[in-house]
Formats: structure tokens, sequence, C-alpha cells
């Protein structure tokens, strides 16, 4: 899956990715295609065989890195955890969660010079610091904590 961006002065660089004659022919004689609602059934059969066999990293390569035309992958949230780039910059920290075991989590949203953050913890457990919250941060007591509880607020 990826995410494409064409507006028509992007068209240069569409059709240097694409490399398909008959697409560049078909676009030489039609100076103002971009206004012709028969131009997307001419391009996307084009477009689908030229993403049809490559892979989203070499469709970027491809279209963004070599042509500047703006294709990017969407990544799948096991695409994230394995990606080189975000390992290399620690991006998850695992920790150990009581219910589900070892699991990746989110780790400092930035990096200071002289460290700053550390992820301690994993994610609590749903309710988990209720009482905490509730009851010192917001004053409520332990009757009404209970009462909100049984009645579903939280």
């Amino acid at each position: 899956l990826v995410e494409i961006a064409t507006i028509p002065r992007w068209l240069p660089r569409m059709l240097a990715t694409l490399q398909d004659p008959g697409l560049d022919a078909w676009f030489a004689a039609r100076p103002d295609a971009w206004r012709d609602p028969e131009t997307a059934a001419v391009v996307l059969p084009v477009l689908r065989q030229w993403l049809a066999t490559r892979t989203r990293a070499e469709c970027f390569a491809q279209a963004t890195l070599a042509h500047a035309w703006p294709v990017y992958p969407v990544s799948q949230p096991g695409d994230l955890l394995d990606d080189p780039h975000f390992a290399e910059r620690g991006t998850f920290t695992e920790f150990d969660h009581p219910v589900a075991g070892r699991l990746p989590q989110p780790g400092p949203p930035w990096r200071m010079a002289d460290g700053g953050f550390e992820a301690r913890c994993g994610a609590p457990m749903l309710g988990q610091h209720n009482r905490e919250i509730y009851g010192t941060e917001l004053g409520m007591g332990t009757a009404a904590l209970a009462r909100a509880r049984a009645l579903g607020i939280v």
C-alpha cells in the first residue's frame, strides 16, 4: 500500500518514474490532459502495473528519491517495529506487560544531549491508577469512587 500525491505540474515526474512510451506520447499529444476525464482511464492501468511489480520500498525509491514524485509507503505496525531507522534511533522500548507479556512500546518522544528522558515502565492497565488520579489528584473520596465505579463511570 502506498500513498501517491500528484498535481498537474508533477506530470513530468510521474512520467519519468513510470517510463511508459505510450503514456508519454498520450500526454505529449494532449497538453491539457489533466483536465480530461479520460485521463484516469489511460493512466490507471499503467500505474497499477507499475505498482504491482514493485515493493513499497521500491516505489518510494524509484518515484520519490529518483524523480521527486511523492509516492510514500503506508506502514503497518509490524513494518514500524522492524524498521532499521527506528531500531537505530531506539524508537521502541520493550516492557513486561502483566497480561500480554513482553511487548514493544513507543520510547522517548525526543532525545536530549544530556539524556533527560527515560521510559521506566510500560503502559498502565485500564483503571490501574484510578485511586491515585480520582482520589489523590481530584480529591474524590473512597465512597464516591466506589459509587462511580458501580455506576460504570470509571
